[in-house]
């Protein structure tokens, strides 16, 4: 006849002559649901990128003005932000009428920047945080401060990084259909790195499109 004891967290089945012994802890579900609540309550890091070859058009300016309305930091790397701030701050207080990129300059040039680089040595910009040190501890360490969303816009270099350590949490993609290729560096990364759901594909009239993926948390490896 068989018999199953459980005493705590010690599980012993006896079948005739036979005695298993299974020893699981009960601590360990409690922290894995821990885990999947830090996670929940962490702040969303999105990547938009830009694709080469794509047209842009007055929708799609309205469109990056509609993605940043919950964001209160702008993610960059060095070597991104030596050029994207300065050009952003002369877009903000230089408008042109005739420059499709001058709604967007204000709400870009506002938000607060961080910067991730082991390579400065001073802050040379207003409104911006320099972070240093372990990559993943620091963008981490970003993610779990108080705050809205932070949006990350650079290079592949960059964010093949936040791909690699499985930092990022939603990706808005701008292609052309018609002119992306197969062996766009970040697409073959994203491909055999990450589950990923698509939310929503929508297109402009200037026949590019953007691509809008959640990542798919896999709870049972966390």
């Amino acid at each position: 006849m068989d018999a199953i004891k459980i005493n705590n967290c010690i599980v012993t089945i006896v079948s005739g002559h036979c005695k298993t012994t299974l020893t699981f802890s009960r601590y360990k579900i409690k922290l894995r649901d821990k885990i999947h609540n830090k996670i929940n309550n962490m702040r969303k890091l999105k990547v938009q990128m830009n694709f080469q070859g794509i047209n842009w058009n007055d929708d799609m300016v309205t469109f990056c003005i509609d993605n940043l309305k919950n964001v209160d930091n702008i993610l960059l790397g060095r070597i991104t932000a030596e050029a994207f701030i300065p050009y952003w701050k002369d877009v903000a207080e230089n408008q042109d009428p005739n420059d499709i990129n001058s709604r967007v300059g204000k709400p870009i040039n506002d938000i607060p920047k961080v910067i991730f680089s082991n390579n400065l040595k001073s802050n040379k910009w207003d409104n911006t945080t320099i972070i240093k040190g372990d990559f993943e501890e620091e963008i981490k360490n970003l993610k779990e401060n108080n705050g809205k969303e932070i949006i990350f816009y650079g290079g592949i270099s960059f964010v093949s990084s936040l791909v690699e350590h499985r930092l990022v949490d939603e990706y808005y993609l701008l292609v052309d259909p018609l002119v992306i290729s197969s062996n766009e560096p970040i697409l073959k990364f994203i491909n055999r790195s990450l589950s990923l759901q698509l939310k929503e594909c929508k297109p402009f009239e200037c026949g590019t499109m953007v691509l809008y993926y959640c990542v798919i948390l896999d709870k049972n490896n966390v």
